[in-house]
């Protein structure tokens, strides 16, 4: 987890999952704890902690099309 603040100083919190192993795991780390601060939360591999998510978020799709080429997608769910 990195933490960051914006220019306000609100915090906004950045989680990489690649490497969890599972839901008890994310827990150690306190995942949930951050998901329900209400602050800006932004998890890369998000499908490996599907228990964690909240109802509603929104995904963001990035697809390389070339070498300095990229498609953005956003879904809100």
């Amino acid at each position: 987890m990195n933490a960051y603040a914006l220019a306000d100083g609100a915090p906004v919190y950045h989680f990489d999952c690649y490497r969890l192993e599972g839901f008890e795991e994310a827990l150690e780390i306190g995942l949930d704890e951050y998901l329900e601060s209400g602050a800006y939360c932004f998890i890369e591999w998000a499908e490996r902690i599907p228990e964690l998510l909240p109802e509603h978020f929104l995904l963001i799709d990035l697809e390389v099309l070339g070498p300095a080429e990229r498609k953005v997608q956003a879904t809100h769910i």
